[in-house]
């Protein structure tokens, strides 16, 4: 007869090849946290979306910086009229004929001021009858004309400044700022939910793992009863509890597969997979508990390096620049206004309107101010108490956020601690566990125990190691969560993501902290 350690060997080392036996039937694809981490930097939707994001802002910025071009106008008329007028003796009907080639330069420029350069020539020729139905006329040139005329238009209230006028540029430039500190926060929350679903898959392959070995050992002992019932060394009824036994493991094992998948299928969507209820973690175990630094630090490191914090920072600077601005387009309009010209014209002689017009023989200006005066509303103040308040709730939500992030600290840091404390326990319950069933097993061996005291001890067992398995990996999910709110999942996992400006912020930050950068998985 089969000794119940070589049957007990038997089952664990089947046990051990169902890894690689489940394998080839459901064709499980091992995965690390490596390559989830690497996998959702790819394809997460979130994060593609949030490059997109960045990429439509920085668009926006190059079109802000370039919202007032130099502008060339370019133009020539050709006309032909016919001009009837009285005279003493009737109605004459005059011609004329002109050509006009012309160009100018536009300029706009941020302080808000309008320059424009006119340069103009043309030719010129009337034809007119001296008296009514009388074949003598009157022709006059041709003439050859050219001018140039500079203009200037500076306001000096409404649209004043380069507060306003690039009032949009700074807009997009925030906006740009807001969209890249965004950027780091969806990564590093991203890496906080893909990390935090693989050891949720790690534990649940475990568990599976566990159940599976549970079952073996219950079906070896049940084979062990049938023999010594076959032999006559105890009462068949014992065989009942056994069986029931491996009909409750085989419930377990069934249970325990679907949360592997379930917890598969949520580790695929962060890795931003369509299909992944096939996968199954690696074999590597959860770090060992590491002691933390003072919650002083901690805080200090989540202020100084959270992208929240950046994000609305960015939201607040927005805030504050509208304010300055808000209701200049309702403002009383005052603009300064003038042009100076110079002229030439030449009588059937191209180079004597050239000579005048170099010589500057005919020069005019002009200069004058133009007032517009709003009647009514009151929009410029409206305007600016909308203004104030949005600034002053842009800076309430990131002092909640910083009220928060202390509070996210302390329960995160306490629940660390607290997974840290239940290892250390789980450690020795499974160690008493160990030491029961063994006890348990001995008795019954020698006649002095029951076949349900080794039941009991063997569920103890499975639920201590359960228990144990489920502790470190409530420890790793709270320092992902709490390196999440340091900024150091951002630096630590930089590298994977490919974002080279997520290496920047949190280094530093412990540089001016005088940190210094993890070099381990904690």
């Amino acid at each position: 007869m089969m000794s119940k350690r070589i049957l007990l060997l038997l089952g664990a080392c089947l046990t051990a090849l169902w890894p690689s036996s489940a394998l080839a039937q459901e064709q499980l694809e091992p995965v690390d946290e490596t390559k989830a981490v690497r996998e959702a930097a790819k394809q997460n939707p979130g994060l593609r979306a949030a490059l997109l994001d960045i990429q439509e802002a920085e668009a926006t910025v190059e079109a802000e910086e370039d919202r007032y071009p130099l502008a060339l106008l370019l133009e020539a008329v050709g006309t032909h009229s016919e001009n009837p007028s009285l005279n003493v003796n009737g109605v004459v009907t005059g011609t004329n004929d002109s050509v006009a080639v012309g160009s100018e330069l536009k300029k706009t420029f941020a302080w808000g001021t309008e320059l424009g350069f006119r340069l103009e020539g043309g030719w010129n020729r009337s034809e007119r009858p001296i008296l009514p139905n009388q074949p003598d006329t009157i022709i006059l040139g041709p003439g050859y004309s050219l001018s140039a005329r500079l203009t200037i238009t500076q306001p000096l209230l409404r649209g004043f400044g380069v507060d306003v006028g690039e009032a949009e540029l700074r807009a997009a430039s925030y906006r740009r700022d807001e969209l890249e500190h965004a950027r780091a926060r969806i990564a590093s929350e991203t890496m906080r939910d893909v990390l935090t679903a693989y050891w949720e898959l790690w534990y649940a392959s475990a568990a599976e793992q566990i159940e599976r070995e549970a079952r073996a050992f219950a079906e070896t002992e049940r084979k062990q009863l049938q023999e010594k019932i076959d032999a006559g060394a105890t009462a068949g009824v014992d065989i009942y509890s056994f069986q029931t036994t491996v009909l409750e493991r085989d419930e377990a094992v069934t249970t325990a597969q679907l949360e592997r998948r379930r917890s598969s299928l949520a580790l695929g969507t962060q890795m931003g997979r369509r299909k992944a209820g096939s996968m199954v973690a690696s074999s590597v175990a959860p770090p060992e508990p590491t002691p933390l630094v003072d919650r002083e630090t901690l805080v200090k490191r989540a202020l100084a390096s959270s992208p929240e914090l950046d994000e609305l920072e960015a939201k607040v600077n927005a805030a504050r620049d509208r304010e300055r601005v808000a209701g200049d387009a309702d403002r009383h309009r005052l603009d300064l206004n003038g042009w100076v010209e110079t002229r030439g014209l030449g009588n059937q002689d191209v180079g004597a309107g050239v000579r005048q017009f170099g010589r500057f023989g005919a020069v005019s200006a002009q200069l004058g101010l133009v007032y517009e005066l709003p009647l009514t509303g009151s929009r410029v103040e409206s305007q600016r108490a909308a203004a104030r308040a949005a600034s002053a709730a842009a800076e309430a939500r990131k002092e909640q956020v910083e009220l928060q992030i202390e509070t996210d600290i302390d329960t995160n840091r306490a629940e660390v601690e607290s997974a840290a404390r239940r290892i250390e326990l789980a450690a020795r319950t499974t160690k008493a566990a160990e030491r029961q069933l063994q006890a348990a097993e001995d008795r019954f061996d020698l006649g002095d125990g029951l076949a349900i005291d080794v039941q009991r001890a063997e569920d103890a067992l499975r639920r201590a190691r359960l228990r144990a398995l489920r502790a470190r990996v409530d420890w790793v999910k709270s320092r992902v969560a709490l390196d999440h709110l340091t900024g150091e999942l951002l630096v630590r996992y930089a590298d994977l993501v490919e974002v080279d400006e997520l290496k920047g912020p949190g280094d530093e930050a412990r540089l001016q902290m005088g940190l210094e950068r993890p070099s381990g998985p904690f």
